[in-house]
């Protein structure tokens, strides 16, 4: 490998860990490589990927993602049809001369920027979609040469790997904007979903939702009260939109009388690097009864006992048998039954019951 080819693929993985310099090292990838500009795009497996782009291609990549092209990007439907996954790959070889000459996404819209053919290397980064690091020739130009394939040939192998840690550092820092965000607003849980409403993160308490509050229809998040789920349907498509976000949703648990759950609806936030997503949602979960619970536990505390045993007051208290309370903290449940023991005789109770009335009233103190 020359030095240059060298130095251009540290520079990837320089990339790779500053998500936010890949547009500038694609600028370089296509000088060294005969093109005009390099964007990388989605093949496959992307409802949420977000393209990048050379700057020398802002104009073309501006209109690309705005007037819809992304969406009839023959050249991605082709490699989805033919199932290109990984390689080297000339449009001209796997679209064809013939169609190239009269499709639209060639001919409205490539060629008013004066483009004509281009190299594609396909890369399938573990976790992430399928993508094309695709280096954009000048029609002027004609066809690449030989060396300039054989150059992105092995650019593009060293930018794929690069790129795949940049998938796992963008999804990081997301991940990590999200916790701060649900503290920020005091939320209790919370769930990340991507473009398409699937979740794609989420805390103990949103992956404990799952199942008894929301749904997972066709992989799109949902809420299973009928009352509120088109209210909830309607929020996630405004916050996708980028209108501002609906008044939070009262939703109530199954087996529960009164709304227990506060369901606020957010634009994920940016964390200034590149992601694979341009506008992810934030599902942050306030549960009443959590707040009510903490509330208990601290009075349980002002009355003699200890943190643990106010944890385990609260639980019992509120219905859960001594094998739950032992699952929801971690302990053996001959644990909780010894401890139990100790809380009745300091709380000078007897039965559940009579524990079950004390929270109740506790719960109701400010």
């Amino acid at each position: 490998m020359s030095d240059d080819v060298h130095a251009l693929a540290e520079r990837f993985y320089d990339c790779s860990v500053a998500p936010q310099a890949w547009a500038d090292a694609l600028a370089l990838l296509a000088a060294a490589t005969g093109g005009v500009g390099a964007i990388v795009v989605p093949v496959c497996g992307a409802a949420t990927f977000s393209p990048i782009w050379s700057p020398s291609l802002d104009e073309s990549g501006t209109a690309y993602v705005r007037g819809g092209w992304w969406e009839r990007d023959t050249r991605a439907e082709r490699g989805r049809a033919l199932g290109l996954r990984s390689g080297l790959h000339l449009d001209v070889d796997f679209v064809g001369p013939d169609r190239i000459a009269r499709d639209p996404f060639y001919q409205e819209f490539l060629a008013p920027f004066g483009f004509g053919c281009a190299l594609s290397q396909v890369v399938s980064p573990p976790g992430g979609p399928v993508i094309a690091i695709t280096v954009q020739r000048e029609a002027k130009h004609g066809l690449f040469t030989a060396a300039e394939r054989h150059r992105l040939e092995i650019l593009g192998q060293h930018a794929g790997r690069a790129l795949a840690t940049s998938f796992l550092v963008s999804q990081a820092a997301r991940d990590l904007a999200a916790e701060q965000t649900a503290r920020e607003h005091q939320a209790h849980g919370y769930l990340l979903l991507d473009g398409a409403g699937g979740v794609v993160h989420a805390d103990a308490l949103g992956r404990r939702l799952i199942g008894p509050v929301f749904g997972l229809s066709v992989k799109r998040l949902s809420i299973r009260n009928g009352t509120q789920a088109s209210a909830f349907e309607r929020a996630i498509d405004a916050v996708m939109k980028g209108e501002l976000p609906p008044p939070a949703i009262a939703v109530t648990r199954p087996g529960r009388v009164r709304p227990d759950l506060i369901i606020q609806i957010l634009a994920a936030p940016r964390t200034g690097a590149w992601t694979w997503g341009p506008g992810r949602v934030l599902v942050l979960i306030h549960d009443l009864a959590a707040e009510g619970s903490a509330q208990a536990q601290r009075h349980f505390i002002a009355m003699g006992l200890t943190p643990g045993q106010a944890k385990i007051a609260q639980l019992i208290g509120g219905g859960h048998t001594p094998r739950e309370a032992a699952e929801a903290l971690g302990l053996a449940e001959a644990t909780v039954r010894t401890v139990l023991k100790s809380i009745y005789a300091r709380l000078a109770i007897r039965r559940q019951s009579e524990l079950a009335t004390l929270a109740a009233k506790l719960q109701q103190i400010l």
